[in-house]
């Protein structure tokens, strides 16, 4: 029994070191692929990494089943895998609330531009940057709205992106589309972060950009993600063929993802939102009739878009 009992220690004993030192093996791997061109100096160059980025205009409209409809854009991120950068547009502080309790937070360091009855909002996700400047805020001139650019710059090893969302000025009915000022500020956006030399930018957000506005005022370089990687495709995010929330036949393009790039390059890019929330509805009147509409996450379809290093 003595025999048996000692037999069994030194198997135990034997096994507890093999699961040791493969232990061991697996910690030394990962070390050495967290620094995997280590130079004579000690200096490291990791990798650069893909970036996706979503942006989505959430609609601060908080009489419309706000919890459920902040739920499912929850949904929508974890559906896109945790996207790096998220843009959002007309959070109200009650919406920023939700998302703030929800449990994908968790790994985001989010950044409101508060101090309005809805704002934007930068989030990006902590585990997938190396470093970070401050974000910062620059109202535009003039501005009946108080809009203005949120930006951050965010460093993947050693390389960075500069990231940007702004909710431009918003039509005022047909009598007044504010296309002027719209236009106006982002000629202004398009110059300022030409004039920062930075190689590798992203301008993403609700541009409220309408046929009477015209082409967009890109210089050199940009590329306007949609049209680049779906030219055949129309890309309405403001659909109400599409969107049975909607009361409206009107259907345009307003959200972009604008890109500069060096470091990356435009990889693919969807709409996503475009499910109704289960056994969720509205009671509207449509030309006098009363009706109950489904509910989608937002008025808006979200942009989700991949770019892919060099």
């Amino acid at each position: 029994m003595e025999h048996a009992q000692q037999v069994n220690a030194r198997k135990n004993t034997a096994l507890l070191a093999e699961l040791h030192a493969a232990r061991v093996a697996r910690q030394t791997a990962h070390k050495g692929s967290e620094h995997p061109e280590a130079t004579a100096s000690g200096a490291c160059s990791l990798p650069t990494p893909p970036i996706s980025v979503l942006t989505y205009n959430v609609w601060f409209e908080e009489e419309v089943a706000l919890e459920e409809r902040m739920a499912s854009i929850g949904d929508v991120i974890v559906e896109t895998g945790f996207p790096t950068v998220i843009c959002l547009q007309e959070v109200t502080d009650s919406i920023f609330a939700l998302l703030r309790s929800a449990p994908w937070m968790r790994q985001y360091e989010a950044m409101p531009a508060g101090g309005q009855a809805y704002y934007t909002a930068l989030l990006y996700k902590k585990s997938a940057v190396t470093g970070a400047q401050p974000c910062r805020l620059h109202r535009f001139p003039g501005s009946m709205m108080g809009r203005g650019r949120q930006e951050v710059t965010l460093s993947f090893g050693n390389k960075s992106c500069r990231f940007v969302t702004s909710h431009l000025e918003s039509p005022c009915g047909w009598k007044q589309p504010m296309t002027e000022q719209r236009s106006r500020q982002c000629q202004t956006t398009i110059a300022a972060l030409d004039e920062s030399g930075e190689g590798n930018v992203i301008f993403a957000g609700d541009l409220n950009w309408i046929p009477a506005n015209g082409p967009l005022p890109l210089t050199d370089g940009w590329v306007d993600a949609w049209a680049e990687l779906r030219p055949d495709d129309a890309g309405y995010t403001y659909d109400g063929t599409k969107n049975p929330m909607l009361t409206t036949k009107h259907r345009t393009r307003l959200d972009r993802v604008l890109a500069k790039l060096k470091d990356w390059k435009p990889g693919s890019i969807e709409m996503v939102g475009l499910e109704a929330i289960p056994g969720v509805t509205r009671a509207v009147k449509v030309r006098g009739v009363p009706k109950k509409l489904p509910v989608l996450p937002s008025d808006h379809f979200g942009l989700f878009f991949e770019m892919m290093p060099c």
